[in-house]
């Protein structure tokens, strides 16, 4: 019978986890709550598991993924991931915008674009969870060809 630090190093052989994650899927697969806490604290102390760097780059591989941090909030929440933990590493969500926007909706900058343009645009945004200002102002200036 394999130890909960036997599973737990295959499961983080295959990518990097947070420290609540492999907690997670060692009670899943039924270990003592003695035996976690033990393969956990032998994780750390091998360097397999830094909860702080997997939150950073978390956060950064989602926001180079253009999610909101409304998304990012809730993809850390479904992982059992604490959200403190997450706020503390959030940058501009203004950059993501404003990188999204010129990537995938170009119309919205354009000066000469149409009102529905700009609207099926806007709609867009708030659909991926960027809600009220962003980086080109209030959403509702956008609409009225101040944007």
């Amino acid at each position: 019978m394999k130890t909960a630090l036997q599973v737990a190093l295959f499961k983080l052989a295959r990518r990097a986890m947070h420290s609540q994650e492999v907690r997670r899927y060692l009670v899943d697969k039924e270990f003592t709550e003695e035996a976690i806490e033990e393969a956990l604290v032998e994780l750390k102390r091998l360097g397999l598991i830094n909860d702080a760097d997997y939150e950073a780059q978390f956060v950064k591989r989602l926001e180079r993924q253009h999610k909101s941090h409304r998304q990012i909030l809730m993809k850390a929440y479904q992982l059992g991931i604490p959200q403190e933990a997450i706020r503390v590493h959030l940058g501009s969500e203004e950059k993501v915008v404003k990188s999204l926007v010129q990537k995938r909706y170009p119309k919205l900058l354009d000066k000469n674009a149409s009102y529905d343009e700009k609207k099926k645009a806007l709609g867009a945004l708030y659909r991926r969870g960027f809600y009220g200002r962003t980086s080109f102002g209030d959403t509702d200036s956008c609409m009225s060809d101040e944007c």
